[in-house]
């Protein structure tokens, strides 16, 4: 049971091309790396090559984060499925209507089961996602998941430390820092009211860093995270007075960049969306030539935050569903099954009144169902028919609430 390749022709005259032909037939499913090699007298050169192989379509994903519904989500939150039995691959597509006809965002053919989105979505804004599951043989499709954004909470603050004096007899970089508390991690940052005094601007540039520990994705890091906000610029003009704003018109800053105006950074404060947003922010400014000083007599920050984005955590039951994710977190249920959608999975539902308790009103509830056939709520197993196993389920939990749920308001 393995591959069987075969060249159309094994020796060919350059320049010439030929056909390798690779028979997975009785093979085991799974991937195959080859390795082809060509030579001549002197010279061997080879490449690898991917071979999947598959005997059935792939299962389809389960959504785990964020939840079917969720509101309050971060805005830089990654989306994280199940893996699907078979599975070689999955795709994964963001859009902003369910029909899936406004795509924001896509990964194809990702074997990792979590998709970090490439830029921040929207606070405030609903969005659908699908993961499709690939293999040889073809794909399926997940369920549609959608979720809301939180709205961005935004802080402004500014430096308390200046003026910070620039002396004009040496090359020097002065810093001024803003200690900054505002919970989340960061989804925009604007550095406001920037203003100082320098004689020949071009000896000027400044960088902005973040607080050290930033990283939300790694927050093991010792490094902070940071940007060159403002290059070398203009030349012999005098001072500086200005925002920098990623989402400000593009162009040039005036030369001298004074008037208050808002620009774009010489490089992209976005750097910063995704990191926690308290600590120290620290700004540098550097003056590469002696001769011309000044100081830096102001400048702030408008931080807008995000809540901090969800992880999958421990999966309790072993169903492969996350227990924040699972609509029964003691039950093994990985279909996520939920009939009568009030968040609790039917496996740990036999509340059939939805009234908050198991008590005899759903046992009369059954008894109505008993041995009827389909995709009924009173099914709590998923066997296609209500019988004692559905009763020994609603004994279990007799006197007590459905649930538990990570999904249930």
């Amino acid at each position: 049971r393995r591959l069987v390749t075969q060249f159309a022709e094994a020796v060919v005259q350059p320049p010439a091309s030929t056909q390798l032909t690779v028979t997975g037939a009785g093979a085991a499913p799974g991937k195959y790396e080859l390795t082809v090699n060509g030579n001549d007298s002197e010279t061997v050169l080879g490449t690898s090559l991917n071979v999947n192989v598959s005997s059935n379509l792939p299962a389809a994903a389960s959504l785990l984060l964020p939840a079917d519904g969720a509101t309050e989500v971060s805005t830089v939150q990654p989306l994280y499925w199940s893996a699907a039995a078979g599975a070689q691959g999955y795709n994964v597509d963001v859009a902003t209507d369910a029909a899936f006809t406004k795509v924001i965002a896509s990964g194809a053919g990702l074997e990792e089961t979590v998709f970090s989105l490439p830029a921040s979505l929207q606070p405030g804004a609903q969005y659908f996602w699908r993961v499709t599951t690939v293999n040889a043989c073809g794909e399926a499709a997940s369920v549609t998941g959608s979720f809301l954004t939180a709205a961005d909470e935004c802080t402004l603050v500014a430096s308390q430390d200046t003026p910070v004096f620039i002396p004009d007899d040496e090359v020097i970089t002065v810093s001024s820092t803003i200690s900054v508390s505002v919970g989340g991690v960061v989804s925009d940052v604007d550095v406001i009211a920037l203003r100082g005094l320098h004689t020949w601007i071009n000896d000027i540039s400044m960088q902005l860093e973040g607080p050290l520990n930033a990283n939300s994705r790694s927050p093991a890091s010792q490094e902070r995270p940071v940007v060159q906000i403002m290059n070398q610029s203009c030349d012999d003009e005098d001072d500086f007075e200005l925002n920098f704003d990623d989402e400000a018109p593009p162009g040039p800053w005036p030369c001298p960049p004074v008037g208050a105006g808002t620009y774009q950074p010489s490089n992209p404060l976005a750097a910063f969306d995704g990191s926690f947003g308290d600590g120290d922010w620290v700004l540098r400014v550097s003056d590469a030539f002696a001769l011309d000083g000044g100081q830096l007599d102001s400048w702030g920050l408008n931080i807008c935050v995000t809540p901090v984005p969800q992880v999958p955590g421990n999966d309790g039951d072993g169903d492969g569903i996350s227990d924040d994710a699972d609509n029964c977190t003691l039950v093994a249920n990985p279909s996520q099954r939920d009939t009568d959608s009030d968040g609790y999975g039917n496996f740990c539902d036999p509340d059939l009144n939805n009234d908050g308790a198991v008590n005899f009103a759903d046992l009369a509830l059954l008894k109505q169902e008993f041995f009827a056939t389909g995709d009924l709520d009173a099914d709590f197993n998923g066997d296609g028919a209500v019988n004692f196993s559905d009763l020994a389920i609603q004994k279990a939990l007799f006197f007590q609430p459905p649930g538990p749920s990570a999904l249930a308001p």
